[in-house]
């Protein structure tokens, strides 16, 4: 309750403010309802409290006044802002008036509707009477307080001079000595007296000191800040699991930190306010070879200033520095002590690194005793800034290293005594000597005995038996302690490899007895003798001694014998097929084949044998079945069948004899005491006895058994094998099978090209002295230096074998013991890309053999019968033949792949539903196989061929609905219902089929067109599998690998020291052993990375690393590709993957309605209009997308969904601008919200679906849609809901010339409106100048609003659009305090590293964990010329793709780095230009064409769906007249030129574009006129270069003609080579002058016209206007004008060429003649100017860069010659630019950067100069130093205009953009209009001149010159002057190319 009673007491106390209040008015106060008494009870309170602080700041203590709590933004202050009533217990002038005008807007509406209510004395009131006395009591308190808050604000700028926080007492004594008088304050001044003492004169003195004390203040509280920071900085510690202690945690942080401050530093000490840090009288910086000086006004500051704060800061910066460098240091000793720890705790260490152990433990005590310092330290400084700390750390790093270098040669000796450690790394290896649990040694375990997946261990961890990947189990003859391992690793592995060669030897020796004593055969035709109760191996092995045997004895006994050993077996395969048959036989993985449930102990002990867990989720130690597994049967079929082909050739071929080579060919096995020995041909081969696990063998094929002979006598002949061939033949599973049918251990490697011949040397030494085999897969693509070292690698090898030595010695190194059973073996896919022929040495070390088809049909029946089909035969021929009849028969695409793996999955696929769905038939299983293979890969149009394909092999076509997937399909509904997602069935078609596809492959594919919800449908199953397998969410990892180096996506290896970095891919993949995890690749595959991944991606299923490293990769991580193709991917890698297209018709644009409005319900407006939205959109979208689908064409080729995508965003931007927006009533929403609706969503719809149209499509679209719209189409009336919405179109125009604006009637304003009401800025710099017009106000509107919609926004240019210049206005007026912008131009030399380097400096993290513009702004991003950003060698464009993933993942990695950086609050928007008449088909591009034959894109169709496109179309005429005719009436009137001068306006415009049409149509590029480039640019050059001139140098309207005609021909004559070219536009001009000026050119040309009067030609060229001057008139002062006087401009040049001289040690020893005369001056008009830069064009010696020397002398600038080498980075040029963009920052003085012809070899070079003509900036240029030391200096010369960092950055690039020329010399070669083409700054922005062969008349002058002086008769001097001019003449074509670049 308001305390009424309270007012009189207020009353009283305001005197004469508020003392209205009559004892009449109590009674009238207590009769008003409580809520009537708020609005007086505030205007008391707040006038109360403003009354308490008026009081308190102008009588109390001046010295504690706050500036920061009273000086507020003034400029607000008579501004009513209505705000909500607030707590004033803080305030201000500001809030207090705000509140005021408020409350009195509140009681003047009070008031006048007492009037209107009768009330008689408030009717007679004028509530706007300037004289308070006469208005009402409250409104009368607000007048009085409102005037004496404006009175106080007079105040408040002394406020802010004198009670800055910065003024110390040397500040105070020039502020007295500038008042003449001591106004230093004491305890007794006040604001009041202060002011009486009438200082205001004196503010702008006060200013400077006070500005200056502001500065040295912020620096202190810099510093201040700094040190407080450091001082409260602790340390963290982190338990090391690998050391077992505390180590210093966050490192990396703190020193990122110290950098940080350290720059900080940098910047105070280079500050020019740091006079109290170094106590000089003047201050100077240096910065290249300038020198700056710090204006006076700032030095009197400074002047008095002391030196502690000097030392301070210089201690300071050296503290700063021993901190990053302690921390450097620190964070290497860590890394490496906590590395060697672990080897050094091993006990095999002091034995044999005795002296490195004693090392290493007093480093180690010194290192702990440091690190007991460190923990036992509070404060982070006091240990990492102590010079002895840091001491001792150098010390530890220097002993280290030596440490390490034995370590190296440790792990070098484990090597030569167990070999295979040569095929780990030395991390690796170092983590297999520090593997301290005894149950993760099985994970070293695996890459050195490829057969072992798991070991089982019992309670004392000693091992017992071993488990293979396909679980089956086999125990050890003894076991074998774990715990040995940590005593000499190498040695206990040889005891490991000993002991499972003596088990598998027993083994089999055992089975050899037992089937020996049976009779051979077991002795019976059961199923337990054939399938005996043993390991896989074993069986195998002891059948096929057993089955060698027989054979020999039947080829012995005739035909007859071998045709019932032929029944015999033919009888084994129909009992196993029989046995497999059977439904009750265990369908999973082989579990075990030794039934060892216990470890073999004969400890009485009841408790369970423990199993070490196993990696990828594999069950782990299962126990044995009774039966035998499926997957033992298959492989005994497998081996029967091969038994059985074997006898029919023999019996085919009628062999009787032993000897026979139908025979020999065969791998045969034999049994000599109790050795094994397998042949081949004549060759005997090694037996390994190592245990290869329970793998299934290969189907031997005519192209296997070839394959095998070629390796075998390899082998002999002491060679290595080379299978080459192409992908899915079989290559590298025939080596290996090979291995395995040898028990021998066999190494798989992936070559890569980053692999060096140091891993390729240890990978050969391991495979000599182990007596391994190795495959290295697609040698080829090894570099050729790497190739050609290994040829001599392996011929040491070769050598040793074949001399029979027992060691060899790998390149110079220590002998190694030879182990003869080793052998190499490379594949190769010699036709692909990427691929390096090998060096003839290397050929002749390598046996090579052919590959190319396999038989499919032999493979297919026998997996198949191996799978247990009765009928496998008749099912292979049709499998066989629907896959052969799917590649000739489909269309073709690049995603297609029905070759060998393919059929190998169908295979698979058969094989699992064989055991899924007994109750299916044979048929039915193959044909569910084939179809749920194939379709999934299947575009739309090859469907129905697939089905007939189908049908003509089976020919009853039985249905074969999907396994059932309720689950599942469930868990998709759910999530589809979560996410908002319309689960239609196609979308849930494809999910299924993504599902079942890597059911079958780990290794997907998902291609499509975009917009097809790839992207969607793999988040969705992702997120449906975590959700039906409970707590095991999926993790997706998404990379872009083209917008990755390659050392970020594989990895990087030091090449001095040997070190591993992971990439991205291994570190997901290490990280899926610990999560489930999917790796995403979103973007293009190509052979230049994917194929890093082919062992990743097959039945290896591990990753090699070039450092030699393979990890292992999860069974259930799958790696998934999005693309939009697959033409730039090899068939190796396209036939590992399953593939699932995902066509553009999957989702339909209702699927991005229903999406939208999900989650838009929650919001007000559309939760109450979303129904109406979706009406409009059935009733509008589908006829308008038909329509243009069929009868327009678009500027590029666009998406449907894309187009729909970008509709309902806008349209709720454009509502959301009318809601926000303050002046329109919102009173009547309820009756407006429909019509707003309807209409932002109509304005919505015409430009997200027809913005990119072309011009008459657009008209024809205007049409149709006017007509829909009004309900005139029957076939789409207006729906009933939205008939009573009135919002038509205006009758006038078209639906593209007005927008949806609430506050008209009509709702619809015309864009000519919008550009009435804009005004033009008066200024004579018109090329800054954006003249308002229809187009570019429409462009600029349409780039704001969809920019803020949508991700982005694509301009695409066609035409002279004069798109750049509307977005580089609209990004120049944006809001600094809520946007920034970044203008980043595109060239082919751009990379995606330089954008990604651009956009993220102006990125700073935020509290979210994102990273967005700093100040929480947004960033605005203007890509421009993005169609040319260049194809990398497979033809992706790494920008596009960079960009992309910025919009659509809004994620990125760092430049260098594997951090992942989410980007926030960005927009982009691109530019990309066409030429006229390139327009695409109607809804074109993204069919389900899979994009396979598309012409080229301007932008990657993936990029361009990302965007909203808008197409610019080209200006006409009379838009390009209005607006250049604009540019010069301002300017002539900004100029102040006589009237007279107007007239000419149109004349001169017409003129410029006649000219323009003629030299485009007449004179076009040519490979020998390259440079004839004209554009719409020429013409404005034209028109800016006229408004340079000064009305001092203009007399009447026909010096105005006579400047126009010679800026016509230095802009377009100036570059033409031949004179009749000239001639032409000579007689265009005087048609012009004739017709448009109603003139005559003698007249305007009278002062130089000929003898008789008449002006030709020659005559103007003559013309010259120029800013020459006189030597004595500075540079600064001088005019462009008219120089008439030829004589006496030769004069003046002569006389600057001697200045020049006297100035520069290098001379000028030019002749002033009529050529150089010309060229100088036009030289010089370019360099004169600001933003000017030229191209020399011309031959070597025709004076181009002498006379640019000159030019800049004359102009006043500095001229700087880089040198341009590329082999140290261009660091010469790079050094200028940077001196020269300081220099025009700091100094504002100009640089002219003359580069030559060698700069058109380095694209690099020429985008460098593109991006700083264009922006004024070159990016990453300066360091953070100079950064930060050039901000400081900006900041010092904008100080009293208070703009913010943003707007100096803007204003050091405009500066940089008008005092930095950059001056090109070129030879006229046919490159250069690609060059022009490429670098669009160099046709906007850059002028021409053309250097002619030098004329007679100019050589015979040189020559007068240069014999002058020689004592010659006059007539031999013209006759040696006659003959050099001739010879000159002859031979200038034939020397030009070598002749040297001077006069």
């Amino acid at each position: 309750m308001v305390d009424l009673f309270s007012y009189n007491a207020k009353n009283s106390s305001i005197d004469p403010l508020t003392r209205y209040a009559k004892k009449d008015q109590i009674a009238f106060l207590l009769s008003l309802p409580q809520e009537c008494l708020v609005p007086y009870d505030e205007l008391f309170t707040l006038v109360m409290k403003w009354r308490k602080y008026e009081k308190h700041w102008m009588d109390g203590d001046f010295t504690s006044l706050d500036p920061e709590f009273i000086d507020v933004e003034t400029e607000e202050l008579a501004r009513p802002q209505p705000n909500s009533p607030l707590a004033l217990n803080h305030l201000s002038p500001l809030i207090a008036s705000r509140e005021l005008f408020r409350l009195r807007k509140a009681f003047k509406m009070k008031f006048k509707q007492q009037a209107l209510e009768g009330d008689p004395r408030k009717a007679r009131m004028n509530l706007d009477d300037p004289n308070p006395d006469n208005l009402p009591g409250p409104l009368r308190v607000c007048a009085l307080a409102l005037n004496q808050i404006k009175g106080f604000k007079e105040h408040l700028p002394l406020v802010s001079v004198l009670c800055n926080k910065g003024l110390r007492a040397r500040h105070w004594e020039n502020l007295n000595k500038a008042a003449g008088f001591d106004i230093t304050p004491n305890a007794g001044t006040s604001l009041r007296k202060v002011v009486q003492m009438d200082l205001g004169g004196l503010l702008k003195e006060f200013e400077v000191v006070s500005s200056g004390a502001s500065r040295e203040y912020n620096l202190e509280l810099s510093l201040a800040n700094m040190k407080s920071a450091w001082e409260s900085a602790r340390l963290s510690f982190a338990q090391n699991p690998d050391v077992g202690v505390q180590v210093l945690d966050g490192l990396e942080e703190v020193r990122e930190l110290a950098e940080e401050h350290l720059i900080t530093t940098h910047t105070i000490k280079n500050s020019p306010f740091v006079g109290p840090f170094v106590g000089h009288e003047s201050l100077r910086f240096a910065t290249g070879s300038t020198v700056l000086e710090v204006e006076h006004s700032y030095i009197l500051v400074f002047s008095y200033q002391q030196n502690f704060v000097s030392d301070d800061v210089k201690m300071w910066e050296a503290t700063l520095r021993m901190v990053h460098e302690a921390l450097t240091v620190w964070m290497k000793v860590q890394t490496i002590w906590v590395e060697l720890t672990p080897i050094f705790s091993t006990p095999d260490i002091p034995h044999q690194l005795p002296d490195e152990n004693q090392l290493f433990k007093e480093v180690d005590q010194k290192w702990v005793s440091v690190m007991d310092k460190t923990v036992s330290s509070e404060r982070l400084l006091d240990v990492v800034a102590d010079e002895k700390t840091l001491k001792e750390v150098r010390s530890c790093l220097q002993n280290f290293a030596v440490i390490q270098k034995a370590v190296h040669t440790y792990l070098d000796s484990k090597r030569r005594v167990f070999p295979r450690l040569y095929f780990l790394s030395n991390e690796e290896l170092t983590a297999l000597l520090c593997e301290t649990e005894a149950a993760r040694l099985q994970d070293h375990i695996r890459k050195c005995f490829d057969g072992v997946h798991e070991l089982l261990l019992d309670e004392q961890d000693a091992i017992y038996a071993v488990s293979s990947k396909e679980g089956e189990t086999i125990s050890l003859l003894k076991k074998l302690p774990a715990s040995q391992a940590r005593q000499s690793i190498e040695h206990w592995l040889l005891q490991f490899q000993e002991a499972m060669t003596n088990t598998l030897k027993m083994k089999t020796c055992a089975g050899v007895d037992k089937w020996t004593r049976r009779g051979g055969g077991g002795g019976g035709r059961d199923l337990e003798s054939i399938v005996p109760p043993w390991p896989l191996q074993v069986t195998l092995t002891v059948r096929h001694v057993f089955w060698t045997a027989e054979v020999h004895q039947a080829i012995c006994g005739g035909t007859q014998a071998l045709r019932e050993c032929l029944t015999r077996v033919e009888g084994e395969v129909h009992m196993i097929v029989a046995a497999l048959r059977k439904t009750h036989l265990d369908s999973g993985r082989q579990s075990s084949r030794t039934p060892a449930t216990s470890p073999p102990s004969s400890a009485a002990s009841d408790s369970t044998p423990r199993t070490p867990p196993s990696s990828g989720r594999v069950g782990a130690g299962s126990r044995l079945a009774p039966s035998p597994s499926r997957h033992a049967l298959s492989v005994l079929i497998l081996s029967a069948v091969y038994a059985r082909d074997v006898l029919k050739e023999l019996i085919d071929r009628g062999v009787t004899d032993e000897e026979a080579f139908c025979w020999l060919a065969q791998l045969r096995y034999y049994m000599k005491e109790d050795e094994m020995e397998a042949r081949m041909l004549h060759c005997p081969l090694p037996w390994g006895w190592e245990y290869v696990g329970a793998e299934g063998r290969l189907v031997v094929t005519p192209l296997t058994a070839r394959a095998y002979h070629t390796l075998v006598t390899a082998y002999h002949a002491h060679l290595g094998g080379a299978p080459e061939g192409p992908a899915g033949t079989g290559k590298t599973e025939t080596v290996k099978d090979l291995a395995r049918s040898l028990a021998v251990n066999c190494l798989v490697f992936n070559c890569s090209d980053d692999l060096d011949f140091i891993s390729m040397g240890k990978f050969f030494t391991g495979v000599a002295a182990s007596g391994s085999w190795a495959c290295f897969d697609e040698f080829n693509r090894l570099e050729v230096g790497v190739l050609s070292v290994a040829a001599q690698q392996i011929l040491t090898v070769v050598r040793a074998r074949r001399e029979g030595r027992g060691t060899f010695s790998m390149e110079g190194g220590l002998p190694l013991g030879l182990n003869a059973q080793g052998f190499l073996a490379v594949t190769m896919n010699p036709k692909y890309r990427g691929r390096v022929a090998l060096p003839d040495n290397l050929k002749l070390l390598l046996r090579p053999v052919s590959m190319m088809a396999a038989d499919y049909q032999s493979i297919a029946e026998v997996s198949l019968l191996s799978c247990g089909f009765a009928h496998a035969r008749a099912l292979a021929a049709r499998v066989v033949g629907v896959m052969a009849h799917c590649q000739t028969m489909l269309h073709p695409h690049h995603h297609y792949d029905f070759g060998m793996r393919a059929v190998k999955t169908v295979l698979a696929a058969t094989s699992r539903l064989r055991t899924s769905l007994p109750e299916w038939s044979e048929t039915e299983v193959v044909l569910r196989a084939l179809r749920e293979v194939n379709q999934p890969k299947l575009v739309a149009d090859d469907y129905e061929r697939f089905e007939s394909i189908l049908s003509d092999f089976f020919l009853e076509l039985p249905p074969t609905p999907r396994p059932p997937a309720d689950n599942l399909v469930s868990c998709l509904e759910k999530v589809c219902e979560e996410r908002g997602l319309l689960a239609t069935n196609e979308f849930l078609l494809k999910t299924l089929q993504l599902y079942e596809t890597l059911r079958e492959r780990h290794g997907v594919m998902v291609v499509g067109p975009p917009c097809g919800s790839k992207t969607t449908i793999i988040q969705t199953l992702s997120a449906a599998l975590g959700m039906m397998e409970g707590d095991q969410p999926i993790h997706v990892e998404v990379l872009n690998p083209k917008t990755l180096t390659q050392a970020q996506l594989i990895g990087s290896l030091d090449p001095v020291n040997r070190e591993w970095s992971d990439g991205l891919v291994a570190q997901v993949i290490r990280q899926a052993h610990a999560r489930r995890t999917w790796l995403l690749f979103d973007g293009p595959t190509d052979a230049s990375w994917v194929e890093n991944l082919n062992t990743a991606l097959d039945d290896s299923q591990k990753l090699c690393l070039p450092s030699g490293e393979t990890v292992p990769v999860p069974e259930d991580m799958a790696t998934i590709f999005e693309v939009l193709d697959l033409s730039q991917a090899s068939p190796a890698t396209v036939s590992r993957c399953g593939m699932v297209y995902v066509g553009g018709q999957t989702i339909g644009w209702a699927a991005i309605l229903h999406s939208w409005l999900h989650h838009q319900a929650h919001g007000p407006w559309w939760g109450e209009y979303g129904t109406l939205l979706r009406e409009l959109a059935n009733w509008l979208i589908p006829p308008a997308l038909e329509f243009v689908k069929t009868h327009c064409r678009y500027l590029l080729p666009v998406v449907e969904v894309s187009l729909v995508r970008s509709i309902f965003p806008l349209t709720a931007t454009v509502v959301n601008e009318v809601l926000q927006d303050g002046s329109i009533s919102q009173k009547d929403r309820p009756k407006v919200g429909p019509t707003w609706t309807t209409a932002s969503f109509l304005f919505s719809v015409t430009w997200c679906i027809a913005g990119a149209l072309t011009l008459p499509a657009k008209e024809a679209f205007n049409v149709f849609f006017r007509r829909l719209v009004m309900g005139y189409i029957r076939k789409h009336p207006t729906p009933s809901m939205i008939e009573q919405i009135g919002c038509p179109y205006p009758g006038d125009g078209s639906v593209f010339d007005v927008l949806f604006d609430a506050k008209q009637r009509s709702f619809w304003r015309p864009w000519t409106d919008v550009i009435k009401h804009t005004e033009i800025q008066e200024t004579t710099k018109i090329s800054s100048l954006l003249v308002p017009t229809v187009e570019s106000a429409r462009l600029s509107y349409l780039v704001d609003v969809c920019g803020r919609a949508t991700n982005g926004i694509l301009l695409v240019g066609e035409g002279q659009s004069g798109r750049k210049v509307v977005v580089r206005h609209h990004l120049k007026n944006l809001p600094t305090d809520a946007s920034e912008y970044a203008i980043l131009p595109v060239t082919p030399a751009a990379t995606a590293l330089s954008v990604k380097s651009v956009v993220l400096s102006c990125l700073a993290p935020r509290e979210t964990g994102g990273w967005g513009a700093k100040g929480g702004r947004r960033l605005v991003v203007f890509i421009d010329d993005l169609h040319l950003a260049s194809h990398d060698d497979y033809q992706a464009r790494p920008i596009h793709e960079l960009v992309r993933e910025a919009m659509q993942r809004k994620s990125w990695y760092g430049v260098d780095s594997t951090t992942s950086v989410p980007l926030e609050d960005i927009t982009w928007i691109g530019g990309a230009s066409l030429h006229a008449g390139r327009a695409s088909g109607g809804g074109g591009g993204g069919g389900d064409g899979g994009g396979e034959e598309r012409a080229p894109d301007l932008l990657h169709p993936r990029c361009q769906a990302g965007f909203m496109a808008i197409a610019a179309h080209a200006l006409s005429k009379d838009t390009i007249t209005r607006v250049f005719t604009t540019q010069l009436n301002v300017f002539l009137r900004a100029g102040g030129f006589v009237p007279d001068v107007f007239t000419v306006i149109p004349g001169v415009i017409s003129g410029t574009m006649g000219v323009l049409d003629h030299v485009q149509t007449a004179l076009r590029p040519t490979p020998a006129k390259s440079h004839y480039t004209f554009s719409l640019a020429t013409a404005a050059r034209v028109v800016t270069s006229i408004s340079f001139l000064k009305k001092e140098s203009m007399e009447t309207k026909r010096h105005f003609v006579r400047v126009w005609v010679h800026e016509v021909y230095r802009e377009v004559c100036d570059r033409l080579m031949e004179t009749a070219e000239v001639t032409a536009v000579y007689q265009l001009l005087i048609r012009t002058i004739k017709t448009s000026f109603r003139d005559k050119i003698h007249v305007i040309f009278d002062k130089i016209c000929n003898e008789d009067g008449s002006v030709t030609e020659a005559c103007l060229e003559r013309v010259c206007w120029g800013v020459m001057g006189s030597l004595d008139t500075p540079a600064a002062e001088r005019r462009y004008e008219e120089l008439i006087d030829a004589a006496q401009l030769s004069q003046t040049i002569a006389a600057f060429v001697e200045e020049y001289n006297g100035q520069h040690q290098t001379k000028l020893n030019l002749v002033t003649f009529k050529y150089v005369v010309q060229h100088v001056s036009r030289i010089c008009r370019i360099l004169g100017r600001a933003g000017g830069h030229m191209m020399l064009v011309g031959v070597g010696g025709s004076g181009r860069r002498s006379l640019t020397h000159l030019a800049a002398h004359i102009c006043g600038h500095r001229l700087v010659h880089p040198r341009i080498v590329a082999r140290d980075g261009y660091s010469d040029l790079r050094r200028v630019l940077k001196d020269a963009l300081i220099t025009a920052g700091v100094e504002e003085k100009a640089t002219v950067v003359l580069v030559g012809d060698e700069v058109l070899q380095h694209p690099s070079i020429l985008h460098l100069l593109n991006t700083l003509i264009l922006t004024g900036d070159v990016p990453n240029l300066l360091s953070p130093e100079d950064h930060s030391y050039l901000l400081e200096r900006l900041r010092l010369y904008a100080e009293d205009r208070g703009v913010t960092e943003t707007d100096l950055w803007h204003e050091q690039a405009q500066r940089v953009a008008d005092l930095v020329h950059v001056v090109i010399t070129a030879p006229p070669t046919p490159e250069l209009r690609h060059i022009f083409a490429s670098y669009p700054a160099l046709t906007t922005h850059i002028t021409v001149d053309y250097f002619k062969p030098w004329p007679r008349e100019a050589l015979v002058k040189v020559g007068e010159h240069y014999l002058e002086a020689v004592p010659l008769r006059r007539s031999i001097k013209d006759a040696v002057i006659s003959a050099a001019t001739a010879t000159h003449q002859t031979a200038r074509f034939d020397e030009a190319d070598c002749a040297p670049d001077r006069v």
